[in-house]
């Protein structure tokens, strides 16, 4: 059997001497996703915008401009990620669950749900 990684023998779990020994030496995934988690979290600004109304308590609605409490308000992007919208402070917007129809709009499926 050949190594996963090259043409020499595999010795230990599919892998040669020297690619096994580089496998093991990696760090973890669970590691690896840990700390990928904490630089989106640095350079996020949705992420950065929650942590704002959660430290505060409460936030109010752009669309209504009514005050919530923290947990009854969510962050939306004003022009969506998916259709090129970029994630920077100016384009995140807080809304009531009132206004999450917006969110529902850009993506289709409320229309969707209105044809059935």
């Amino acid at each position: 059997m050949r190594c996963i990684d090259c043409t020499e023998p595999a010795t230990r779990r599919g892998r040669c001497k020297a690619h096994h020994q580089a496998y093991e030496g990696r760090t973890s995934v669970r590691t690896r996703r840990k700390r990928g988690r904490r630089r989106a979290a640095r350079y996020d600004a949705a992420e950065r915008l929650r942590r704002r109304i959660r430290d505060r308590g409460n936030a109010w609605c752009d669309w209504c401009l009514a005050d919530f409490p923290a947990d009854a308000v969510d962050v939306d992007h004003v022009r969506p990620l998916a259709l090129g919208g970029e994630d920077v402070d100016g384009n995140v917007q807080v809304l009531c669950r009132d206004h999450q129809l917006k969110t529902g709009t850009e993506s289709g499926a409320v229309a969707a749900r209105g044809r059935l």
